[in-house]
């Protein structure tokens, strides 16, 4: 089962993302009350992402309409920080969060809300 990305706000939840980082454990998505988006802003706190301090997870079981049946999802590939457990591009060499260099031999398919959908007004 693939799963949909989301991000996990760096304001709202800095101290989780942090200790994630430091502790070496990845981010339960059961554990969050608020501050978990796939929109451009975080809906708690009006934040936009930031590259280096946002972490990004995956959430399955999450009804999605990919771009090519009409929907705002497309797949994309992304490396999963063996150490965090953040996902993050493949462009990248190592995770932007705790900087651990990630082998580059299999990424994973998550579906992410695509950038380039038009939203009706």
């Amino acid at each position: 089962m693939v799963a949909a990305e989301f991000r996990v706000c760096h304001h709202c939840h800095g101290d989780l993302i942090r200790s994630a980082v430091r502790q070496g454990r990845p981010i339960r998505v059961s554990d969050l009350d608020r501050g978990l988006y796939d929109h451009s802003r975080c809906p708690t706190c009006g934040r936009p992402p930031d590259p280096g301090l946002t972490y990004h997870t995956g959430r399955k079981n999450w009804l999605i309409v990919p771009a090519e049946w009409g929907g705002g999802y497309e797949a994309v590939d992304r490396f999963h920080c063996p150490g965090c457990g953040n996902l993050f591009a493949t462009y990248r060499d190592h995770c932007p969060l705790c900087h651990r260099w990630v082998s580059r031999r299999r990424p994973t398919g998550v579906w992410a809300r695509s950038v380039h959908m038009r939203h009706a007004a």
